[in-house]
């Protein structure tokens, strides 16, 4: 067996684990948007803890890449979106902001986690965290407030106020998660 994978390209191999890094990535982000919490316009979702621990296991910008490709699938039509959703009729709607933020998201915090790996200071993990929901909230706010045709106030207050306290809670549990990682 040693045989066939010595005469492997070295390249190929690193090819082949981002290859499947990637995919685990988007397995565990469609696993996690089942988990749904209903609150309105806008349920609690898990999917948001997955776009944050995606960056620990996968660099920039394979993470992204995974959640383009999470999109790309549900916009297709598979049932990837949260509630076993698909197709682009949930990117048009209430959520579609908040997942199209994803790849942005995994991008900054891969930014801060490379940062937090060669300083060895865990301010730099919280930054990104921090920054990656400003991207959400203000991607989510303003799809919101083009689905409602409502002011940018009224989609802060049903779209980002509700969720701050359950997202700081999945940004807790995201944050050990990559401390322990790697």
């Amino acid at each position: 067996m040693n045989k066939l994978f010595k005469n492997l390209n070295p390249h190929t191999r690193i090819k082949t684990s981002i290859l499947t890094k990637i995919a685990l990535s988007v397995a565990i982000l469609i696993i996690l948007s089942q988990i749904t919490i209903p609150l309105g316009t806008i349920a609690i979702t898990f999917s948001l803890l997955a776009v944050l621990i995606i960056p620990a296991f996968v660099d920039a910008p394979f993470a992204s890449i995974a959640c383009i490709i999470y999109i790309a699938l549900g916009a297709f039509g598979l049932p990837v979106f949260a509630g076993a959703k698909g197709g682009l009729s949930v990117l048009l709607g209430p959520t579609g902001g908040y997942i199209i933020s994803y790849p942005f998201m995994c991008m900054c915090l891969c930014h801060f986690i490379s940062i937090y790996r060669t300083q060895k200071k865990p301010i730099f993990i919280i930054i990104g965290l921090i920054l990656s929901f400003i991207i959400c909230y203000t991607f989510g706010a303003i799809g919101l407030k083009l689905y409602l045709g409502c002011s940018i106030a009224k989609s802060l207050a049903v779209g980002v106020l509700p969720f701050i306290i359950p997202d700081t809670i999945k940004a807790i549990i995201a944050y050990f998660i990559i401390k322990r990682v790697r």
